[in-house]
């Protein structure tokens, strides 16, 4: 085997550049007796990427000073266009229908843009002029990658209820959680979606490399005018999956003043979430599900509020998913991870008046 006993050098620098130009139209109108309200828009983006790493020099050993590095260099631009529509369509003051759909995209992590290479030759495949079973190979990053991207529809029905008052948060640090988003009424809403995923990151996979700028590779130029071809593989992450994400949502959001009037300040939500997924590689007809995301997802809240002090508990399930887990030397690898429960409670109290108007004290585990 030729090329060195070093593994992929570690360093490696990536740069993005991003011009964003977008346009959007607000809507506030009527259909008739139906309002119509949102955006409809879309950005281009316009992505230059610069890629920086290093390669082992041919017969450096792995140990004492005789390691010499040679830079690699790889570059990619894209330009994507992302239009998007949200409408929100009231029927009366109790009923919203809400249809959305927009292209989105995800950026490849910087690491997997990484330019560094641990190339090899084997002597043995030296005539082989299959890039398969070629004399180069390597491993590495893919400096030509692009995002994951995404066509989102989503349709909800939304029905809130008259009457009574829901939670509110005052509290600074919760103006942010899935108590508080529901803006304080009573409502019951389900929802469904569906994702198209297209140039889906796979991050084992492999692709072709011409080798020609690595000549001689330690070989002489009787072996070099035996060389195959030089072409080989690269393992390394490409854009080459797609899949789907689809699913249906129902949340329940419950002031219990609603139901008996001495029950002011009480409440709870509810939230049930049935996932499924699909994502196929190239080359692999056997799809997987999509990392992190769970089939069964479900959320429960009981609060009450009352005068500046609020208090809640909450219950969040997650049934088992497929994630990344740290491996040797960092590397990720992906396995089964078992789902269950996380619990979580919240008290404070938020003073409205007097010298310490403003302040908010918190306990929460």
């Amino acid at each position: 085997t030729f090329g060195s006993s070093l593994s992929m050098p570690p360093n490696w620098k990536v740069r993005e550049k991003t011009l964003t130009p977008y346009l959007q139209f607000n809507l506030d109108t009527y259909l008739g007796g139906v309002s119509l309200r949102g955006n409809i828009g879309a950005q281009a983006q316009h992505t230059s990427q610069r890629a920086e790493g290093e390669r082992v020099a041919p017969g450096s050993a792995i140990t004492g000073n005789a390691i010499t590095l040679i830079p690699v260099v790889g570059s990619a631009s894209y330009t994507k266009f992302l239009p998007s529509a949200n409408l929100i369509f009231g029927f009366g003051d109790n009923d919203d229908l809400r249809v959305s759909a927009a292209r989105t995209l995800a950026r490849p992590r910087m690491d997997q843009m990484n330019a560094s290479l641990g190339v090899s030759g084997n002597i043995t495949h030296l005539t082989s002029t299959d890039p398969n079973q070629a004399f180069f190979s390597a491993s590495g990053g893919n400096a030509k990658l692009k995002p994951t991207m995404a066509d989102n529809y989503n349709v909800s029905y939304e029905h809130y209820f008259s009457g009574g008052n829901g939670y509110e948060c005052k509290a600074s640090d919760a103006k942010n959680s899935d108590v508080c988003r529901s803006g304080g009424g009573g409502y019951v809403a389900l929802s469904g979606y569906y994702l198209k995923l297209t140039d889906y990151i796979n991050p084992n996979a492999a692709f072709l490399y011409d080798f020609s700028s690595f000549l001689p590779f330690g070989l002489t130029p009787a072996q070099q005018a035996q060389l195959g071809t030089p072409l080989g593989i690269v393992s390394g992450p490409t854009n080459d999956g797609h899949g789907y994400v689809k699913g249906a949502q129902l949340t329940l959001n419950l002031p219990f003043n609603l139901i008996a009037q001495p029950l002011d300040g009480f409440g709870m939500i509810l939230t049930g979430n049935r996932t499924n997924s699909s994502l196929v590689f190239a080359g692999n007809s056997n799809p997987i599900t999509v990392p992190g995301l769970s089939k069964w997802v479900a959320n429960g809240t009981l609060y009450y509020q009352h005068d500046g002090f609020e208090a809640r508990i909450s219950d969040s399930y997650r049934s088992s998913f497929l994630g990344e887990v740290s491996g040797i030397s960092a590397s990720r690898i992906e396995q089964t991870i078992q789902g269950g429960s996380s619990y979580d409670a919240q008290v404070s109290y938020s003073f409205d008046s007097g010298a310490l108007k403003g302040l908010t004290l918190i306990a929460q585990g």
